[in-house]
């Protein structure tokens, strides 16, 4: 009976404890949308958030473009295709702490300049889009890929474009910059990746990896955590760290 006592406080002091602390320490930041939509450190509903989402009937979103996932790295929204939405609605996925990566190429039209060629081939935007009918007024569809601030996309170079619209996005696994026509492992249509990241200096789990870089949104200190191998959480000391990634078994004692 000691034994299983024993067992069982140091699953409470490994697995429970941690996750006691982190909700205590974080209680300032809502972390649910609904009745099933509970998201972990660092995002959440409310100004104590380290990044802020937004709950709008249950549905989760990054200002109007719906979340379809979040990831240790990135967080996936959707953009629905549009005729005539401005490309000024670009600039709500640039925010302090998150960015679209240079895995995503842009729909956009009314370019007045010509851009340059998107390394998406042309026939994989034509067969996802061309059912929607947007020429009346806006113009020739440009695809448009950018890979210039270290795997991030740069806003002013969105903007120079001189293009009017953003019709909808192109989310692929790889863009190849050797050559034009270079095929994508695989598309996701509609979609617009993210990178986020937290500011200033390491704070991780002890059992956690740090990745450092500079922020793309002001070139400042910028690190995400992830736990080790064997170890699961969020990485993070102020969330829930990192735990070994199984349970102990417990016998049946007679």
């Amino acid at each position: 009976m000691m034994r299983k006592t024993a067992k069982l406080l140091l699953i409470f002091l490994v697995y429970v404890l941690p996750v006691v602390s982190a909700q205590v320490n974080n209680r300032s930041c809502r972390r649910t949308c609904g009745s099933d939509k509970t998201y972990r450190y660092p995002f959440g509903f409310s100004s104590g958030c380290d990044i802020q989402l937004n709950c709008t009937h249950d549905a989760v979103f990054v200002e109007e473009f719906p979340v379809q996932s979040v990831g240790q790295d990135t967080i996936i929204v959707n953009v629905m295709p549009k005729c005539n939405r401005p490309i000024d609605s670009f600039r709500q996925l640039f925010g302090h702490k998150y960015a679209p990566t240079a895995r995503n190429a842009l729909l956009l039209q009314n370019c007045i300049d010509r851009i340059s060629p998107c390394l998406i081939p042309k026939t994989m935007v034509q067969t996802h889009f061309d059912s929607l009918d947007c020429t009346s007024g806006s113009g020739n569809l440009s695809c448009y890929s950018d890979n210039t601030t270290r795997g991030f996309m740069n806003y002013d170079n969105i903007t120079n474009s001189r293009c009017q619209y953003l019709m909808s996005s192109i989310m692929a696994d790889r863009l190849s910059n050797s050559s034009a026509t270079s095929t994508p492992v695989s598309l996701e249509v509609a979609a617009v990746e993210l990178g986020w990241w937290l500011q200033g200096d390491c704070k991780c789990s002890s059992d956690a990896n740090c990745t450092k870089f500079d922020s793309p949104a002001n070139g400042k200190p910028a690190y995400r955590c992830r736990c080790n191998q064997g170890f699961v959480g969020d990485g993070y000391s102020s969330g829930t760290g990192c735990r070994k990634g199984q349970f102990f078994k417990i016998k049946k004692e007679n």
